[in-house]
């Protein structure tokens, strides 16, 4: 009766024993099906991001060769109002012109100012300004009340007379004075 009973318990163990088994097989097979669809999103996500990113590098690219009217036409109206401020008002005159303040007098957001000179001129504000500066001062170079060039480099918005020098001379390849004297012994 004893074998019997041990028999019995060891068919009933082993019974538990395979339920157990079986659960733990249904577990990995979840598990393993799970690990099988978080690898299909996987793969279809990094292929959205792959086809998105592709997608957007080929409109820049299409947009960078040729730049579209809706570019060209937003930067037109930006364009004038900033030609508007600093040539027709003469702004470039003020020592003081700064990106932000034309930003604020001409009602835009100071990071579209360069954009807008560098898509319709091909210059940043800086040499906007400088050029029309040195034009100004060419004006009063040859003008007959023979100002010094310390006063030529002031009334024309620079800030100290070496700045003036120095974009004088890389913009027309001499010094003031030489200018002067070229342009007044050809009259």
């Amino acid at each position: 009766m004893e074998s019997l009973i041990i028999v019995f318990l060891i068919l009933l163990l082993n019974t538990e024993l395979e339920h157990k088994i079986a659960e733990q097989q249904k577990i990995i097979e979840y598990y393993q099906l799970y690990s099988f669809i978080s690898l299909v999103i996987f793969i279809l996500l990094g292929y959205m991001i792959y086809y998105y990113r592709h997608q957007k590098k080929n409109e820049l690219v299409a947009v960078k060769g040729e730049k579209s009217l809706s570019v060209i036409e937003e930067f037109e109206s930006i364009y004038a109002s900033i030609i508007r401020f600093i040539v027709t008002e003469k702004h470039y005159l003020d020592k003081g012109i700064d990106i932000a303040k034309v930003g604020k007098c001409c009602h835009i957001n100071k990071e579209l100012v360069n954009k807008a000179l560098n898509a319709k001129a091909n210059m940043t504000l800086l040499e906007l300004v400088n050029n029309h500066r040195l034009e100004y001062a060419c004006t009063l170079l040859l003008d007959d009340s023979n100002k010094t060039v310390d006063a030529v480099a002031d009334e024309s918005g620079f800030k100290t007379t070496r700045t003036f020098l120095r974009q004088f001379k890389s913009k027309y390849k001499m010094l003031p004075s030489e200018y002067r004297h070229i342009e007044n012994s050809s009259d």
